[in-house]
């Protein structure tokens, strides 16, 4: 049955394996295909920079981890993240 639901993913390589990886149902429905990959760009930022802490803390050197999306709106909303009336409705 369609839930209607994204799945978002993403994954971490280090050396050439996965380090870290994530691909789950969301709990909520999107408004837009924007709002799923804005909400999954979020999910896979907070690993992003968890995984840097922990990097750094191993005595690693702390390298800027590359995002990508092709979702354009998306794209603009992660550069300006400011709340218009459009997007005020993702829950945080």
């Amino acid at each position: 049955m369609d839930s209607r639901r994204s799945t978002p993913g993403y994954v971490f390589p280090r050396n050439g394996a996965a380090i870290s990886w994530l691909s789950k149902i969301e709990l909520t429905v999107a408004a837009s295909t924007t709002e799923a990959e804005y909400v999954a760009a979020s999910i896979a930022a907070k690993e992003a920079v968890w995984l840097q802490r922990l990097d750094k803390e191993l005595g690693g050197t702390v390298a800027a981890v590359p995002l990508n999306s092709e979702n354009q709106g998306a794209i603009a909303m992660m550069r300006n993240p400011t709340s218009s009336a459009r997007t005020k409705h993702i829950d945080v």
